[in-house]
């Protein structure tokens, strides 16, 4: 997988990207592109991402659970202490209920870099102390399983500077997130007025990527 071109995008006017893997059908990608890109929008008219983001994504879960994505496991480890570049890249996710996924894994790195997050991280590192708080992401990677299950790994974003560190200073990485898993059967009978919704709105932008 990992010398591949992965199929992916980027969602709406913030630092959003869902990822899949090979196998998915394009409907299926079309499905979840709409899911996500909807539950985003419908959270940010209520909240701002940055500055108010657990009630953010409190609306952001509760559309997605709407319209037919079901909660399979929630994160269990919210921030980490990072003193490095490396620090970053040894990240990982911990995840109540969720089997271990190289694949996704694999996807979370790549979107990494497509969103620019270790660029903004080594920055910090390099002296770059100007913003207290650096930035926010939201990642999803989906997976179909060998059973045609289709698993997505919601990752919620946020940088900060450690006001509290001496020396050369330190990034929190706060996560919020979990596992879910898509049904398209439930979404049958929303797909209509998810589309309708996105096509009134300007900031409905789905730009493809290969990642």
């Amino acid at each position: 997988m990992n010398s591949r071109n992965i199929n992916a995008a980027y969602l709406g006017n913030m630092d959003s990207m869902v990822a899949f893997s090979p196998g998915m059908t394009t409907q299926e990608r079309t499905d979840i592109q709409n899911i996500l890109l909807y539950a985003q929008l419908f959270a940010s008219q209520q909240y701002d991402f940055l500055e108010q983001w657990s009630s953010w994504m409190h609306y952001y879960r509760n559309r997605l659970e709407k319209l037919g994505l079901r909660s399979a496991g929630k994160v269990t480890q919210d921030s980490l202490l990072l003193t490095s570049i490396e620090d970053l890249e040894q990240a990982t996710f911990g995840v109540m209920g969720e089997p271990d996924s190289s694949q996704l894994v694999s996807l979370v790195r790549r979107s990494f870099d497509a969103l620019g997050v270790y660029q903004k991280a080594e920055a910090f590192f390099q002296g770059d102390f100007n913003q207290k708080r650096l930035t926010g992401f939201q990642i999803v990677p989906c997976e179909k399983t060998c059973s045609n299950e289709i698993r997505l790994l919601l990752c919620s974003l946020h940088l900060n500077t450690d006001s509290h560190s001496s020396g050369d200073g330190r990034l929190i990485f706060y996560f919020k997130g979990g596992s879910y898993v898509f049904a398209p059967a439930a979404y049958e009978a929303h797909r209509e007025s998810v589309v309708r919704y996105l096509s009134g709105k300007a900031l409905a932008t789905i730009r493809s990527a290969r990642i």
